[in-house]
């Protein structure tokens, strides 16, 4: 379980760097040097120290009060966002109430914060992570910076995602479209839309054609008759690695009768997917999509994470798509048992 929550931790700490170099306040002009080098020594410091619940506590109120002490600054941003993320990390909502009062609605600074926020809702048990929901959605009404009310739109579409709300997701997508504010969220809800158009269970799979990482050229249609399973997955995908053995009992079971996996891997070396291939004993043919995100099959099949599966039925139709582990197998095998009524 520590091991889990670290990658948790580490998976939260990137997307935040990530959204801070892409979304941060453009109006804010001041850094504190010697806040930026202090707030670097911290971070390794949780790192080091396996993201310590009490440090982060520590060191989270530490932030929050040079924020109040520094607002309209870069630096007093950075510290706000990293006081969201340790308070997300630990389920701390001592300050939240607080925190949240000091932010106007027009305020870019929410889009770092929101998810942040979930994550205390989600890892309090005082706390009920309906109530967070029920919170985004009155909020709606009340943000007025077009950045920021994407991103919770998409929050609030991966919600309804999980709870196959198709209605919520279109409304929500299409809402983000229409806000228009970063090509990162109106990709993202077209993906939403199109996946509701196209990509439903009982929809007919999109027909691709390319060449394998062996150099075998190959195309879906002409595994007509057989199930196939798509794994996109990437070398560098640290959840990927773990469904590696799932994926390896199914191919010895299926492979050689009346199944094909076919590996579509998201990455721009294809002498490196071949090692890993090689050094874990993957046998099943991989597809190269070196633009990653922006690859034609990773399109047509609206992948926006990984690992991501879909099968599709002999007859061309997606039957299943983003089972993991035992779930999959179990599944995999159910589907062709009873399509050849073995």
């Amino acid at each position: 379980m520590r091991d889990f929550t670290r990658v948790i931790s580490l998976f939260i700490l990137f997307i935040f760097i990530t959204y801070n170099s892409a979304f941060g306040q453009e109006n804010s002009t001041e850094t504190d040097s010697t806040f930026e080098a202090y707030h670097s020594e911290v971070w390794d410091e949780i790192e080091k120290s396996e993201f310590s619940d009490s440090l982060q506590n520590q060191y989270a109120e530490e932030f929050f009060e040079y924020y109040k002490s520094h607002k309209g600054t870069k630096s007093a941003e950075r510290a706000f966002s990293s006081a969201f993320l340790m308070w997300g990390n630990t389920g701390n909502n001592q300050y939240v109430d607080e925190a949240l009062a000091t932010l106007d609605n027009n305020s870019e600074l929410w889009t770092l914060i929101l998810r942040p926020l979930g994550n205390i809702y989600a890892r309090n048990e005082n706390l009920d992570y309906e109530n967070y929901i029920g919170y985004l959605e009155k909020k709606e009404d009340e943000l007025t910076q077009p950045t920021s009310k994407s991103q919770l739109y998409l929050i609030l579409v991966r919600h309804y995602e999980d709870q196959d709300k198709k209605d919520k997701i279109r409304d929500y997508a299409q809402k983000m479209v229409e806000l228009d504010a970063k090509d990162f969220f109106v990709d993202f809800a077209l993906g939403q839309l199109h996946e509701l158009e196209s990509l439903q269970i009982g929809q007919p799979a999109h027909v691709f054609a390319a060449e394998t990482v062996q150099g075998n050229s190959f195309s879906l249609s002409d595994l007509s008759g057989e199930f196939i399973l798509l794994q996109f997955w990437g070398t560098w995908c640290g959840p990927c690695k773990p469904e590696i053995p799932h994926l390896k009992t199914l191919y010895e079971k299926h492979s050689d009768r009346n199944m094909t996996i076919i590996g579509v891997a998201l990455d721009e070396n294809e002498k490196l997917v071949q090692d890993f291939t090689t050094e874990n004993e993957i046998e099943w043919p991989q597809i190269l999509q070196p633009k990653r995100w922006g690859g034609e099959i990773v399109e047509s099949y609206n992948v926006a994470g990984v690992p991501r599966m879909y099968l599709i039925d002999p007859d061309g139709k997606i039957v299943a798509k983003d089972l993991r582990g035992e779930e999959m197998v179990n599944e995999v095998d159910r589907m062709i048992a009873e399509y050849f009524d073995e």
